[in-house]
């Protein structure tokens, strides 16, 4: 169950990203750490390893260049997150499918199923449930 709510979380998350990027891409304003560019503005920016002076126009194409980035980032991060809470439910169904399987398996054992033990090695392995008969079966076969 946490893994399908963890996948979930992270398809949250993408989706945010991607909608922040629209919300970039379609404001109209240009701006520079948050302030509103105008016609003749320049926009310094400073890392570690680099620094650029960018004017309005040149701004606005960077502007544009991480809306585009984000959105994309976000949609394949919120496809595959999707993806993997789907495969992970999936996962979790299957294995509830096979032990459901495996006490249908029971109920051909004598005594109608109800004094038979069934159970898996391990719930996530796909392997043949083991079977073990209780005493009363065991005792009703004569042994």
């Amino acid at each position: 169950m946490w893994s399908v709510i963890k996948w979930f979380a992270g398809a949250i998350v993408a989706g945010l990203i991607t909608v922040y990027g629209i919300a970039m891409l379609t404001d109209e304003a240009v701006t520079c750490g948050g302030e509103v560019m105008h016609e003749g503005d320049t926009c310094f920016t400073s890392t570690r390893r680099s620094s650029s002076v960018n004017d309005f126009d040149e701004q606005a194409a960077t502007n544009e260049r991480q809306a585009w980035f984000m959105i994309v980032v976000g949609s394949i991060g919120t496809v595959g997150s999707l993806a993997g809470c789907v495969s992970a439910g999936r996962r979790r169904f299957a294995g509830r499918e096979s032990v459901a399987l495996s006490s249908e398996l029971c109920l051909w054992l004598p005594g109608g199923g109800e004094t038979c033990d069934v159970g898996m090695s391990r719930p996530h392995e796909r392997r043949a449930p083991h079977l073990s008969m209780s005493r009363a079966v065991l005792a009703g076969l004569g042994a």
